[in-house]
This record gives structure tokens, sequence and C-alpha cells, in this order.
């Protein structure tokens, strides 16, 4: 179970209101305090892998361009 979330940006909050919004819809009224803790706990853990994903995936590009490069001078063509 993901916990409180420190900072969310606008993308982020936007997922937890659409989240709410779409299982009331669901519903057809509004949710009680638990299944809005319920609804809130899924959408947070969403987050958090989504995160995870996201700085792996800046760790593998970071990766990619750490290899060591070299500049060569372009050899010359010959007429």
């Amino acid at each position: 179970m993901a916990g409180r979330i420190s900072s969310l940006n606008a993308s982020e909050k936007k997922f937890i209101d659409d989240a709410i919004a779409e299982s009331e819809r669901v519903k057809g009224k509004s949710l009680n305090g638990i299944e809005r803790k319920s609804v809130l706990s899924r959408a947070r853990e969403q987050i958090l892998s989504q995160r995870k994903a996201e700085s792996a995936k800046k760790e593998r590009e970071a990766e990619r361009h750490a290899n060591e490069f070299t500049w060569n001078k372009p050899k010359p063509l010959r007429r």
C-alpha cells in the first residue's frame, strides 16, 4: 500500500481526480470514505510505479550517453 506522496505535479493531480470521478461515475453516486481511500491508494501506487519506470528509463538513457566519445578528424576525400 502506498502512503502519501509529498509532491504531485499537475498531471498526477489530474490523474487522481480522474480516477475518483471515474469510480463515482461507475458507481452512480459519490464514494464513501473507504471506497475513496481504496481508489486513492490504487492511484498513488500507479503514480509511484510510473515514477519508478521513468527513473529507470532516464538511467538507461544516461548510461547510453555515458559511453566514451572520442572525436576523430574525418579523413579527407581522395581525388
